[in-house]
């Protein structure tokens, strides 16, 4: 939390981890890897401040790293224009983290202005930005890996998402019900899957939670035998031009999505799960 200007605009820390490799694509997150495998994350921070035109979202920090001895070096760097603002007004916020890599259900993000995958970004743009064009947001459920339960005895569900931008007009967000495979971790605006149904849900992106309601899709999900549906997931999306919320992924250790289901009874059993992203069905 930055209460007033800084002297420069070069924010350090040092984070501990064994892993031997870095793998640094500028794409939103660091990776800490060890023989192949991801054993750490570092994520960019989303950077908040205010004018007198209303909060506004600045997506060009940088995020740098180097080895040091066993720790790592890491320098998160900040547009040096917000600070030569005059307009601006403090505190400015943000929030660099680092984690142990979980086996977790990743989603994923297109832009039409990056190249680059961003899967394990701790945040995502849905909608039309100026920096990163238009926004698609990616996401799979996997219900029925984890219980045995029948659709009847489920009441209600709903999805809930963390809105993290403070919009200057209503963004009205869209859930879509995709009918086709896709891959989180080699998806782009270019490979992105586009075959959805209508819409499931709109809802006015404004509140701090937008809360959509899935009863209908889980009770089709659940009852599906081979799975397919729950795989190709759903997409969340804008109905209109020059507007976005940025929303938290479920990579935000703040403010993970949710799901809650009311149910009649408890499921029939709990599965455990080593891997919930299997190489086959």
């Amino acid at each position: 939390m930055l209460k007033k200007k800084p002297e420069s605009n070069k924010f350090a820390f040092t984070v501990k981890s064994d892993a031997l490799i870095y793998e640094n694509k500028q794409n939103g997150y660091i990776l800490l890897k060890e023989k192949g495998e991801i054993k750490n994350i570092i994520y960019q921070p989303l950077v908040q401040y205010t004018d007198d035109n209303g909060q506004q979202l600045d997506m060009t920090t940088q995020i740098k790293i180097r080895r040091e001895e066993d720790n790592y070096h890491v320098t998160i760097e900040i547009n040096e224009s917000i600070f030569d603002n005059a307009k601006i007004k403090y505190p400015i916020k943000f929030d660099p983290s680092f984690e142990m890599y979980l086996n977790k259900m990743v989603d994923s993000t297109v832009y039409s202005k990056h190249n680059i995958n961003n899967y394990l970004a701790n945040y995502a743009i849905v909608g039309d930005h100026p920096d990163f064009g238009e926004g698609w947001h990616y996401v799979r459920l996997r219900l029925t890996w984890f219980m045995k339960l029948s659709g009847k005895r489920i009441i209600k569900s709903t999805y809930s998402v963390r809105n993290l931008s403070n919009l200057k007009r209503d963004s009205e967000i869209c859930l879509m019900d995709m009918n086709e495979q896709w891959s989180s971790t080699q998806m782009l605006w270019d490979t992105r899957t586009k075959n959805y149904n209508d819409y499931l849900e709109v809802k006015v992106g404004k509140k701090p939670y937008i809360q959509f309601d899935i009863t209908e899709y889980v009770k089709w999900a659940i009852d599906d035998e081979d799975g397919m549906m729950e795989s190709t997931g759903l997409l969340l999306k804008t109905k209109e031009r020059d507007v976005f919320n940025i929303i938290a992924t479920s990579d935000n250790g703040l403010y993970s999505p949710f799901i809650q289901l009311d149910i009649e009874t408890l499921p029939k059993d709990f599965i455990h799960q080593e891997n919930i992203n299997p190489e086959v069905w």
